[in-house]
């Protein structure tokens, strides 16, 4: 029997409807394509299982419908168990019947408005599931404010609002992290993150994501806290490359990599004859550049650099670039004139005397010229000084980008523990801040513009330590303070103190020290290596290349010694039976296992002498070496 009662609609002025209870032909059911807040319903095992159920049972749970003025019933909600119904060729399926509407978009909506309400007071939606009910709701022509007062009136409405608002951002997710968050993989929290990654490149958010789920790496992953906090930085260091068209104001690139115009072109070609076949090669930008993206909203700020979005934005900042590269050349050379006529008119009032068949050769050198020579090889020590402060300037701050992007989280293994264990980190925390991540680390070393000449300031000693206790006291995980201890550690073993005057030098060589002292000066040396890869840094490459050679070698050579002192162990053990080959291989394996001038290797070259005296000596006057007593000495 059927029954009948009325019922306000939802509060979305559409009057009062009729709700009938009542059994329908499952033939006059009608689902509307892409109206199911949960998306399309798949035959599937459980499909199955619940048709068998329903052929056995029935349908014990009512779907909801509303009639419409054609005669059929438009589904609300309930799509499983209709379906389920027509596998068990059902012919009819008990229902709560909504009247018949005017069937114009206000009734589309209330049905949408229905659909949902059922669902979520089910709690039956996952969250993307939840942001389509949504979507489809703003697309039939309501807003968000609307759609938070048909789900649940004006109390309480902004809440609801805001809850809605983040479920429709995962609509502008990729497909692949749509998915992840309705598996609620990736929390909804991390959503809007994920978006604005996303909208640099798509490949920010698939890095990110990277970064936050464990796959076997050495890193130990980072928090969902700790990507909304830093999600740039943290996004990149899981990148090998950038995506094309997405640049950073930490790298420099290469010349041909941007589309230049005509005058860019011609400046290249001014900058190459005015400096008599010198070339820019490369192009960085910096503060001034980044602004300019900024103002045309082509950027996006990381903690203490920028990303550029565009290849047309970057090459127009290339070509900036380069006029400004050619403008400075062009004042070095107009300042190098004037020294050049300043010194040509100071040379104009030494006069010589020297006779017109003297050759100037065979004269000897006089005060002026003298004073000149020195004058001019002072001028070419100070140059050369100059340059290798520039040098070793661009590679601190080149290693201090990479160490900082690559070594501040690690994964907590015995090859840390051993650095962690033989390094004095907090007895000597200023001398290491001083000797490493002063010269190095980003925001840490400031390089300011001033006339034409770029000036590179470094902390003072004691702020360095500041900085670097402050550093170590904001890592919150174990792969956190083994990261950021181990960052300091390498940088004080890797900067290059020639970026200082002398003055300014800490004159501190990092310390291993302890049972593993050599094998963690080695390891720090190979995880370095490894996490940052060749290529980034050709100086750093080298400068690892030759270290890790030596470790090798090293490392050979005390497998050798161990081999040696074995060999003199078995050896000693039974000098009395040796040949004389023997004695002087003997000889020879104590010196490879403790050196020349050892102890040791002493005592095995008297053991050894006084077995030859024993041999030459008439028998029995010279007593047998002590075989046990020498055995005891070379272990």
């Amino acid at each position: 029997m059927a029954s009948t009662t009325n019922a306000n609609q939802n509060g979305n002025g559409h009057g009062v409807a009729t709700v009938e209870l009542r059994d329908i032909p499952i033939s006059q059911i009608v689902v509307a394509e892409g109206f199911n807040p949960r998306g399309e319903v798949v035959e599937d095992a459980d499909l199955q299982a619940l048709a068998a159920t329903m052929r056995e049972r029935g349908c014990l749970q009512p779907i909801r419908v509303r009639a419409t003025e054609t005669g059929d019933f438009a589904l609300i909600a309930g799509e499983r168990r209709y379906r389920a119904g027509t596998l068990a060729s059902l012919t009819t399926l008990p229902a709560v019947v909504l009247t018949a509407g005017t069937g114009d978009e206000g009734e589309y909506l209330d049905l949408l408005t229905d659909a949902m309400i059922e669902n979520e007071l089910r709690s039956d939606l996952d969250p993307l599931q939840r942001a389509r009910g949504y979507q489809a709701m703003i697309d039939g022509g309501l807003g968000v404010r609307a759609v938070a007062e048909r789900l649940g009136g004006k109390t309480k409405r902004s809440s609801r609002e805001k809850r809605i608002k983040e479920h429709l951002a995962i609509l502008s997710l990729p497909e692949r992290l749509r998915t992840l968050v309705a598996e609620q993989v990736i929390p909804l929290l991390a959503v809007k993150t994920l978006v604005t990654l996303a909208e640099i490149h798509e490949e920010f958010a698939h890095a990110a994501l990277r970064a936050v789920t464990p796959d076997g790496d050495d890193s130990e992953p980072y928090t969902w806290q700790e990507l909304l906090e830093n999600p740039i930085d943290i996004a990149m260091n899981y990148m090998d490359e950038l995506p094309a068209g997405v640049y950073s104001s930490r790298n420099s690139y290469p010349v041909e990599q941007f589309t230049l115009s005509e005058k860019a072109q011609k400046d290249l070609a001014a900058y190459t004859k005015l400096t008599d076949g010198g070339e820019i090669t490369g192009v960085r930008f910096g503060t001034e550049l980044v602004e300019q993206a900024r103002l045309l909203g082509a950027t996006h700020e990381a903690s203490w650099f920028s990303i550029i979005l565009g290849d047309d934005v970057a090459s127009r900042l290339a070509e900036d670039y380069i006029a400004g590269v050619l403008k400075e050349a062009r004042a070095r050379q107009r300042r190098e004139r004037e020294v050049a006529r300043s010194s040509t008119a100071d040379s104009t009032d030494v006069t010589t005397s020297s006779s017109a068949g003297t050759s100037a050769v065979d004269e000897p050198e006089s005060a002026e010229e003298r004073a000149q020579r020195e004058a001019d090889e002072a001028k070419a020590e100070r140059a050369e000084r100059q340059r290798k402060r520039e040098d070793a300037t661009k590679f601190n701050l080149d290693l201090g980008l990479l160490v900082f992007k690559h070594l501040p989280k690690v994964k907590v293994d015995e090859r840390v523990l051993r650095i962690l264990a033989s390094v004095d980190l907090g007895g000597s925390l200023s001398k290491i801040a001083a000797r490493g991540a002063r010269l190095a680390l980003p925001t840490w070393v400031e390089q300011v513009q001033q006339k034409n000449k770029t000036k590179t300031i470094y902390l003072e000693t004691w702020e360095a330590e500041r900085r670097a206790k402050t550093f170590l006291e904001d890592a919150e995980s174990a792969g956190d303070i083994a990261g950021r201890a181990i960052t300091l550690i390498a940088l004080a073993a890797l900067a290059d103190e020639d970026a200082v005057a002398q003055s300014n030098r800490s004159f501190y060589t990092l310390a291993f020290e302890g049972p593993w002292a050599t094998q963690a000066a080695r390891d720090l040396n190979a995880i370095v290596r490894e996490r940052i890869k060749e290529g980034q840094c050709p100086a750093l490459d080298e400068l690892l290349a030759n270290r890790v050679a030596k470790d090798e070698r090293e490392a050979e050579a005390e497998a050798e010694a161990e081999q040696a002192r074995l060999r003199v162990q078995d050896a000693s053990a039974r000098i009395g039976e040796l040949s004389e080959d023997d004695l002087e291989q003997l000889l020879a394996d104590a010196e490879l296992a403790w050196g020349q001038y050892s102890l040791k290797r002493s005592e095995v070259e008297r053991a050894v002498t006084a077995e030859r005296e024993r041999r030459e000596a008439p028998s029995g006057d010279i007593e047998p070496a002590d075989e046990r007593e020498l055995a005891e000495a070379a272990a």
